[in-house]
Parts: structure tokens; C-alpha cells; sequence
């Protein structure tokens, strides 16, 4: 399965930014209404990068850190860092989760030498450093010091210099983590989702979505080679954005900024992360469809949704009749995009799709 696309990881960062009082009142009014409820801010905003102009891959689109998977990311070296500082025995249970992880389409045994669970985090992780410096790492002697589900993170000058080492090779990162005696923070990183690249696009990747929280918002410097920007957003405004047309954001980080915006703070968001099932994600793959009025993108879940959907088989976009709400109508089930104009998607969903 390997030619069809490249393993990637992906985290979606989501940083605490005030602390919302039950009594701040959003009403001006003089005499206000009893029956007004008006929706609680989001107290955290999210973590986006512009991707280069230059890149293969959606160039100039907004998307969450991360890339692909580097042989480094695989060596059974970072089970031994594990090990020296006694958490090594933690990711035994994640070998046996292999098979339920993306329903397996990042199983290969002669690649991984370590729990895919384990080496998709560590690539998570290093590809966000690299992109804009923001390392996920704890030292080493504060493990077992803090029990908090806050994911840690380490700055400086000094490790921002080794930024390009890593960029110009992955390898660097583990060189980087013992030099500095610090981990990646692994554990903090809850998975999400998968998404898999539509048949109909040349470049594939099979991308592991994961979520991580921080009590406070940390320093970032774009790397000028792969992201030209860092934004830090609340998924509303990410998503007006995007409808606005002032920036171009892919249909995955559109759908999940439309899921997670519905949790109001991030103690909610935190609790379901930590309750949901973390090592049991199926993959989703979008696929397409040119309607009278524009592309619709069908999800899992979805009455349209095939079955058993060939992952591998090359399908160009198929073109149907019917405007957006007549192809609506005909079904029950909805979980779908719909792009009226450009990069403008719609998320329209009447079921609960797991998230």
C-alpha cells in the first residue's frame, strides 16, 4: 500500500488564552433579557501555518503543523530514550493497538521498528519544530513531577539554533533531544482522526491527525522554507476566514475546525479528548463529486458513501446532475462538503461522526 502515499502526522494545537468568567455578560442592553442566552467565547485559540508558495503539497494553504514521516522518526533508538527515563514499558500496549489505528493502512511491519502509535507522535512533534520552532519536549527530570494533561513544551535561543540542523536532517531531532536531556512529550498528544488524500490527486499521504492542549500560548518562528506564517485563531475565525476568502484552508482543517468549535472552552475539549478512545481511529477519505452547482466532497457516514471504498484505485471526480439541496434531499444521512466557489467549503452534516 506504501506507493500509493506517504505516511504524515499532523497536530492540532490548541492554546488557553483567557479564563472565562460565568459572569462576564455579553449584553448591552439596559434591561436585559431573561430568556438571552448568549454563546459562551472561546477561551483558545488554535494553531495554523501558511504552507510556502514553493511546496508540492497545498502550496499557500493554512493547515496544522506537521509532515511526513522520516526513516528517523522510526528508529528503535527512541525506545532506548524512552526506556532511560522509565516509560519505556507504556508503549508495549501500543505495538498490539497497531491493526486498530487507521484501520491498519500504516501497518507495515519491515518499516515501523517501533509502534506506529509511538513514531506518527514523534514525527508530529519534529515536523512542528521544524515548521515554527515550537519543540513538544519535556526534560527528562520532570517526569513523574507533573501529572498535568497540559503538553510541555521547551524555548530558547539555544534550541531554536538547532532548528535548521533538523530541517536539513531529521536525524538531528533525537541529537537534539539528548543534547538538551529532554523527550517528546508523546503523551500528550490524544489521536483525533485520520485523513486520507482523495484518489483523484497525484500526491497521497495518510495523515495522522492528533490534539494537544497548552495552558499558555508559546513562542513560534516560521522557518521561510515550508511556512511563511504562523496565525494563532479561534476555529470561528479560521473558518470566517476561510468563507470570506481572505485565506485558503484544506477540507480536513475545515471540517475539524467546524467540530471543535463546538466545544466552547478548553476544559470541555480537554475532557473529550482524555475520554474518547486515543488508539482507534478510522481513516477518512474524502471522496468527490462535480454537481450542477459546484464540488461535493463525500465523508463517511454519509448515504453516498461507498461501502467499501478502494483506497488505491486512481478515480478521476465524477460528474453528477442535481443542485446541492436536491442531492441532499435524496438522502437521510448526511455528512459532506460542498465548495459553491473556489476554496469556500461548507461543512453540512446531520449525524454524529464520531468527533
Amino acid at each position: 500500500m506504501s506507493k500509493h502515499w506517504k505516511d504524515a502526522a499532523s497536530i492540532i494545537i490548541c492554546s488557553r488564552t483567557s479564563f472565562y468568567s460565568h459572569n462576564n455578560s455579553c449584553q448591552t442592553n439596559k434591561f436585559p433579557n431573561p430568556n438571552y442566552s448568549a454563546p459562551k467565547p472561546l477561551d483558545y485559540k488554535i494553531l495554523t501555518l501558511k504552507r510556502s508558495i514553493k511546496s508540492s503539497f497545498m502550496p499557500e494553504t493554512y493547515v496544522f503543523p506537521g509532515g511526513k514521516v522520516d526513516e528517523a522518526d522510526l528508529s528503535m533508538k527512541w525506545m532506548d530514550l524512552f526506556k532511560e527515563i522509565g516509560i519505556g514499558d507504556l508503549f508495549k500496549t501500543w505495538a498490539s493497538k497497531n491493526q486498530e489505528f487507521g484501520n491498519s493502512l500504516f501497518q507495515n511491519p519491515a518499516k515501523y521498528e517501533i509502534p506506529k502509535l509511538l513514531s506518527l507522535r514523534i514525527t508530529a512533534i519534529r515536523e512542528t519544530f521544524e515548521e515554527c520552532g515550537l519543540l513538544l519536549c519535556k526534560r527528562k527530570n520532570t517526569f513523574n513531577k507533573d501529572d498535568s494533561n497540559w503538553a510541555s513544551y521547551l524555548s530558547g535561543h539555544e534550541i531554536l539554533q538547532w532548528q535548521r540542523r533538523v530541517q536539513n536532517d531529521p536525524s538531528e531531532f533525537f541529537n537534539l533531544c539528548k543534547h538538551f536531556e529532554c523527550y517528546p512529550d508523546v503523551l500528550a498528544l490524544q489521536a483525533w482522526r485520520v485523513w486520507l488524500t482523495p484518489t483523484h490527486r497525484m500526491q497521497r499521504f495518510n495523515t495522522a491527525f492528533f490534539l494537544t492542549t497548552l495552558d499558555q500560548r508559546p513562542p513560534t518562528i516560521v522557518d521561510e522554507l515550508e511556512a511563511t506564517e504562523v496565525r494563532w485563531d479561534t476555529s470561528e475565525k479560521l473558518l470566517e476566514l476561510s468563507q470570506s476568502g481572505r485565506i485558503s484552508v484544506p477540507i480536513p482543517q475545515i471540517y475539524e475546525l467546524t467540530k471543535i468549535k463546538n466545544f466552547r472552552t478548553i476544559n470541555s475539549l480537554m475532557e473529550f479528548v482524555f475520554n474518547k478512545n486515543n488508539e482507534s481511529c478510522a481513516v477518512w477519505m474524502s471522496i468527490h463529486k462535480k454537481s450542477d452547482e459546484g464540488i461535493v466532497a463525500i465523508l463517511p457516514g454519509d448515504d453516498t458513501y461507498p461501502e467499501n471504498p478502494d483506497f488505491t484505485a486512481v478515480v478521476p471526480v465524477e460528474r453528477i446532475n442535481g443542485s446541492f439541496e436536491g442531492l441532499r434531499r435524496a438522502c437521510h444521512r448526511l455528512n459532506r462538503m460542498e465548495n459553491y466557489d473556489g476554496n469556500k467549503w461548507e461543512v453540512v452534516v446531520n449525524i454524529d461522526s464520531g468527533i
